[in-house]
């Protein structure tokens, strides 16, 4: 099953304001990842349509009698990432910040904290809507008070107040991330719509997130990690052969390029602003 790659992938903001966690995966799969990863790894959508605000969405069964679910979204501009996941329905497994669904209010309360919103509702159940203002999460309970779905959403726009070099990394902690090996101090680095083309091969996350951090079913942890190819390659560079570059585009955060000179294979990283941080979204290799 598919909950055996789960993780809690999550992170705290200190800038801008913000000092609680924001959630960034749900049952092994993580906002932003392509669609194509849910695909391959759930198969065909019991349900899918568009919503009134446009917004897409497929359901996937996570049991033989469909009352585990999992839904994602996509936003008509991007219709190839992951905008939110929302687990829902009866199961006995831990599915979030050690939550379970059919949990009870006290433990709700216990483990998430207590909501800045509730508000009654009648569909999908009814019941209450727990809203967490301060993170990205909702909760979803029924009339006898207990947890039926969990919900986490793409809130990068949100986060992103106004442009500071605050929020731009560090490239001394971008190379001691990738020469660590260790994958767990990598992934924060990575975006998850990740791709990169090099003589190997194309480079993506294929799969659910928490199973490439277990497997590197995918290889990108290999290629990112890899001494001649990868990111350490560029601990021999010297001053001026690694130039910063930021591209401006109205009121989005700004791209982060960094360009390579010659002989090293990787010819430029382009970093995007992704849930509170900077991350590497691709890589040009010299053919």
């Amino acid at each position: 099953m598919l909950n055996k790659f789960s993780f809690i992938l999550c992170f705290f903001l200190f800038t801008q304001g913000y000092s609680q966690p924001f959630f960034e995966e749900l049952y092994g799969f993580q906002l932003g990842q392509t669609k194509a990863s849910t695909h391959r790894q759930l198969g065909e959508p019991i349900h899918s349509g568009i919503y009134s605000d446009t917004v897409t969405f497929e359901t996937f069964s996570l049991s033989p009698d469909s009352s585990f679910r999992i839904t994602f979204t996509y936003l008509p501009r991007d219709t190839g990432t992951i905008n939110s996941i929302k687990l829902f329905g009866f199961s006995d497994k831990v599915i979030f910040n050690g939550l379970k669904l059919g949990d009870k209010e006290e433990v709700l309360k216990k483990m998430a904290g207590k909501p800045e919103f509730k508000v009654s509702q009648e569909y999908p159940v009814k019941g209450e809507r727990w809203e967490y203002w301060q993170s990205n999460f909702v909760l979803e309970t029924t009339l006898q008070n207990k947890l039926y779905s969990v919900k986490i959403k793409d809130v990068t726009p949100e986060l992103y107040v106004e442009y500071s070099r605050d929020i731009l990394p560090k490239f001394s902690q971008i190379l001691q991330a990738f020469s660590s090996g260790d994958r767990k101090a990598m992934l924060p680095y990575i975006a998850p719509g990740f791709y990169a083309t090099a003589k190997e091969g194309d480079y993506f996350f294929a799969y659910p997130v928490g199973e490439e951090l277990m497997r590197d079913t995918s290889h990108v942890f290999a290629l990112l990690s890899h001494p001649e190819v990868g990111i350490p390659s560029l601990l021999k560079a010297k001053k001026g052969e690694i130039i910063e570059k930021l591209i401006f585009d109205k009121k989005k955060p700004p791209v982060l390029i960094y360009k390579c000179a010659e002989p090293f294979r990787i010819k430029e990283i382009e970093l995007i602003y992704f849930m509170g941080s900077y991350r590497i979204r691709s890589i040009i290799y010299r053919e």
